[in-house]
């Protein structure tokens, strides 16, 4: 009896030092969680580039959902979308999800091959549990500048996610080729300090979420009806 006092009472401590240790993250969470509601949404999936996307600016009078978290990852330590797929997704009611994540991985010490396995496992999930909605793998951005020397990383990733997404049948959405200039670093006016992005960055971006949503590869009738409902909300 004591034992089992004992393991909740740590599991309590555990959970709470997590929660002082990564705040930013959990008070998104939370948002998340307070947005979440029984209408289709386009939902955006991501690290602080994605959070830096006004979506009220750049979608106005359409459905879509935010779920950015600066600092975060694929999900391979105790946060990252990986960990966060119900806030971030399934409780999103989503008809489409755009996931771009890893930039943070790759500066750090992750290897190519653990990020690809924990996006296929964020794939396995969302392919199980959503099998009929619209899903776009973002490729990461290249870097300028001081974050230059991530972009030979990148490219190897972006490879792996072209492949995953023919593997599970999704869509791939290369940004990376649109935003990089003659030496394969983000272009100069899509930055201010090498890896986040300027509004003329996000109105390419944004165009090719116009794209999508548009006109998504296999639609059914169904779809093009979410789709024309979200544009009139």
């Amino acid at each position: 009896m004591l034992r089992i006092i004992w393991l909740t009472a740590v599991s309590i401590v555990i959970s709470i030092s997590f929660s002082f240790a990564f705040p930013h993250y959990y008070q998104r969470v939370s948002q998340f969680e307070a947005e979440n509601e029984n209408l289709k949404n386009v939902v955006l999936v991501g690290d602080s580039i994605t959070e830096g996307f006004n979506v009220k600016t750049y979608f106005p009078g359409q459905r879509v959902l935010n779920r950015g978290i600066g600092g975060d990852g694929v999900g391979i330590g105790k946060i990252g979308v990986l960990r966060r797929l119900d806030n971030s997704i399934f409780n999103c009611n989503p008809s489409h999800i755009f996931i771009m994540i890893g930039i943070n991985d790759i500066g750090g010490s992750r290897t190519t091959e653990e990020l690809i396995g924990a996006y296929r496992e964020i794939l396995n999930r969302v392919q199980i549990r959503l099998p009929d909605v619209l899903v776009y793998i973002e490729s990461v951005l290249p870097c300028r500048d001081k974050f230059a020397d991530r972009n030979p990383k990148v490219l190897d990733y972006n490879k792996q996610l072209k492949r995953l997404a023919a593997q599970y049948g999704y869509n791939y959405l290369d940004l990376h080729t649109l935003m990089k200039d003659s030496t394969g670093q983000l272009k100069e006016e899509f930055s201010s300090d090498g890896i986040h992005l300027t509004p003329a960055a996000y109105q390419v971006w944004k165009k090719e979420i116009d794209k999508a949503l548009g006109s998504p590869p296999h639609t059914s009738a169904t779809e093009t009806n979410i789709i024309s409902n979200i544009r009139d909300r």
